[in-house]
């Protein structure tokens, strides 16, 4: 009586909005470039990501959400998880590169 209640179902109802183990995996895999605007419009730097077996393309909140989509073939819910999740992995690509670049502060201390 009670043992389909709690059970999900993707029939009618929400969405689910879990990734796949491979896709999880390929967006994990992905890497990130910078690319100078450069140009006389002094165009803003753009950020190039390649997830392997796939072309590159620059991100930004529209077409992060729809190449996952078209790339794996997901529904809106999971196509907005894995934007989301490239979105944090670029944030903390970004990050590592900001502080490798950083000069190491000087002191009073460390500097005598």
């Amino acid at each position: 009586m009670f043992f389909g209640l709690f059970k999900r179902t993707d029939k009618g109802g929400e969405e689910s909005s879990d990734l796949p183990a491979d896709v999880m995996a390929a967006l994990e895999s992905a890497t990130f470039h910078v690319r100078n605007g450069g140009g006389d419009k002094g165009d803003e730097p753009r950020l190039v990501v390649q997830v392997e077996g796939f072309r590159g393309f620059i991100m930004n909140r529209e077409t992060c959400a729809n190449w996952v989509k078209k790339a794996f073939g997901l529904n809106d819910a999971q196509a907005k998880r894995g934007a989301n999740f490239l979105a944090n992995r670029a944030r903390q690509h970004h990050r590592a590169v900001m502080q490798a670049v950083q000069p190491a502060s000087k002191s009073w201390i460390s500097d005598y």
